[in-house]
């Protein structure tokens, strides 16, 4: 080979080396991400770790388009979707007994608007550690009637009625998947610390 394209190449190979090295030191240097509050990592690195990447709904010709965007702008339902979601949501959710006794008493046009909030950000952005640490202290002293912390078995139920209004929406089955995938990673670090 000529030294003419050796010795770049030798450069470029040494630079990549050197990349990967210090990466691994800096991950083996900062502590794992974790949904309780990190006091070793700052407010941006605790936004920047990304848990799951937000759903996606492939669109023909285009590919994948974050679910967010795709009920703004390419659903059959695209005026005031997101607004009109949580609206659903929270009359399905009132339906089911289990799930409405964590909201007696509840102001909920402020809690609908942080829903939208919510929805708008892990459905567009994906979820960060920042994300789950929020939506744990958020949610650490609610209670149902009875006095009962968020049990896994209503978390799961409040998501079947969210996945039942997107569905009507005309959302995939696939991107709702990803979508319940996501939420596991809030109701696990929600219902230990609740339980603990």
């Amino acid at each position: 080979m000529p030294p003419w394209i050796a010795y770049p190449l030798l450069l470029l190979g040494a630079y990549a080396t050197g990349c990967v090295s210090a990466a691994l030191v800096r991950r083996r240097l900062r502590p794992p991400a974790t949904p309780g509050r990190t006091p070793t990592m700052t407010e941006a690195e605790r936004r920047a770790v990304l848990l799951a990447p937000p759903p996606t709904v492939t669109v023909e010709h285009m590919g994948p388009v974050v679910l967010r965007d795709w009920l703004r702008n390419y659903s059959r339902h695209q005026d005031g979707a997101w607004v009109a979601v949580v609206k659903d949501f929270y009359a399905s959710a009132a339906a089911n007994p289990a799930i409405a006794a964590y909201f007696a008493g509840v102001d909920m046009p402020t809690l609908q608007r942080h829903f939208v909030a919510t929805l708008m950000q892990v459905t567009g952005e994906g979820l960060t550690v920042g994300d789950v640490e929020d939506l744990v202290a958020a949610h650490a002293d609610i209670r149902n009637t009875d006095g009962q912390p968020i049990t896994p078995e209503v978390f799961n139920a409040t998501i079947d009625v969210l996945g039942g209004v997107l569905a009507g929406r005309g959302v995939p089955g696939s991107t709702i998947g990803q979508l319940v995938a996501l939420t596991s990673i809030c109701r696990d670090a929600m219902t230990r610390t609740a339980a603990g």
